[in-house]
């Protein structure tokens, strides 16, 4: 059972600092509540996620007799498939993004709808659930004999309760890695473990209470203190670093922020890199909190130069369903926006936005995952954002880009993994 003393009270003091600092850079504005507004446009939408999916689930209203005709499931599915009033349910990735071959994480129960017999064995497990005819660690063991999906089985105990918080396993670990909380998630699918997770996230909110005076703390403000803080720690030794070595005959042009002039590309010359091992960790948290500022601006450009685009040629259809979409984990990319094509179709294009300066070595950082989806995606874009602080940014668009041309890119690794025995001894 994790107890205080599992939590590094020291670094979590310190990272409180830097998360008021980075919301009143952010807004100007003083951190005293979780209704700060950078608070409540970024994560308060957790709230009405579980509301939504309560009103949609209805279980108050469940009897025995409607199991085995699907609406029990169908409400599931529904209490999951949140898209209305401006609130998207992130939470879980039930969206086909990625086309119709693509696998939302809840796939099993849409396929189970079609199946009498598992419309029947799913409408009886979530019964039992939701009108408490179950213990919870039995309806969890249950789960997990049907998934292992450690996210979308802790996403239903966050519907039931106000005490039960949604996890994404990866991320969560390594939150509580660079917090020096030594407990894990991932792989450990099982009630003991999700107990003990949600045991780490009281003891934060108690410390946001009781230590740091923020009387009003809900556990779900706990949870994305947590989820808020993650990028933060030590962001800069965590991402792959990406020279742009020679980007002549790219398929790309720089627009400014209210024009669209064409330029050529210059080589980009050699320049001595920036030590990163040597910084301090202060050094690498000023450096993010200055990263996270300007890819925030960044992203507003892209989003408003996008949305010109569409509405110049009339497409008012799409130019209004461009958004900013950075904070949805996982899809690896910051906005949504379409190819400006006159007439009725939609051609998604999805946007990786990187806010560069105005140096003879341009160079950004790309995560893993951004690094996969720019090849798995078939209209993915990078677009640098320079200047993006000044009255004049301009934007240089890479359509397609292959990271592994040696010829255009220089990827370059800047930390690395590495794996040991507990006891010190190498293997």
């Amino acid at each position: 059972m994790i107890t205080e003393n599992d939590i590094n009270y020291k670094i979590l003091d310190e990272q409180f600092s830097v998360f008021t600092q980075t919301l009143f850079d952010k807004t100007g504005k003083t951190f005293n509540d979780f209704k700060h507004p950078f608070l409540v446009d970024n994560e308060n939408y957790k709230y009405e996620i579980r509301r939504i999916a309560k009103v949609k689930l209805q279980s108050k209203f469940w009897t025995e007799n409607i199991i085995g005709d699907g609406e029990i499931l169908e409400r599931i599915v529904s209490a999951i498939e949140i898209n209305q009033d401006k609130i998207k349910n992130n939470l879980i990735l039930w969206e086909r993004r990625f086309g119709e071959k693509s696998k939302p994480q809840h796939k099993i129960f849409l396929d189970a709808l079609e199946s009498k017999n598992d419309i029947e064995l799913y409408d009886r497990l979530f019964y039992d659930f939701y009108t408490g005819k179950s213990k919870d660690d039995e309806i969890f063991r249950r789960l997990t004999e049907t998934t292992k999906d450690y996210r979308l089985i802790s996403y239903f105990f966050f519907i039931k309760y106000d005490h039960k918080m949604p996890i994404v396993p990866t991320t969560f670990d390594k939150i509580f890695e660079l917090l020096g909380i030594k407990f894990k998630t991932l792989g450990n699918c099982n009630y003991n473990n999700y107990l003990d997770y949600n045991q780490i996230i009281k003891l934060v909110q108690k410390f946001l209470i009781q230590e740091k005076g923020i009387k009003d703390t809900e556990l779900l403000d706990a949870h994305s203190f947590l989820w808020t803080i993650g990028p933060l720690i030590n962001f800069a030794k965590q991402k792959v670093q990406l020279e742009n070595k020679n980007t002549t005959d790219l398929e790309n042009h720089k627009d400014s922020h209210n024009t669209e002039n064409e330029s050529s590309i210059e080589t980009i010359e050699t320049e001595k890199e920036v030590s990163y091992q040597t910084m301090t960790d202060d050094q690498f948290i000023d450096l993010y909190k200055k990263q996270m500022e300007n890819g925030h601006i960044g992203e507003k450009i892209v989003y408003e130069t996008e949305k010109k685009i569409l509405i110049n040629i009339g497409r008012l259809d799409l130019a209004n369903d461009v958004e900013i979409v950075g904070n949805q984990i996982g899809l690896g990319y910051d906005i949504l926006s379409f190819e400006p094509i006159e007439g009725d179709k939609r051609i998604e294009k999805q946007i990786e936005v990187k806010s560069v300066q105005n140096t003879s070595v341009k160079r950004f950082y790309l995560t893993r995952n951004e690094l996969e989806k720019s090849r798995i995606l078939s209209n993915y874009y990078v677009y640098l954002v320079d200047n993006s602080i000044h009255d004049s940014p301009t934007i240089t668009r890479i359509k397609r880009p292959d990271f592994f041309d040696k010829t255009k890119f220089e990827l370059k690794p800047t930390v690395y993994e590495i794996k040991y025995n507990a006891d010190g001894k190498t293997k």
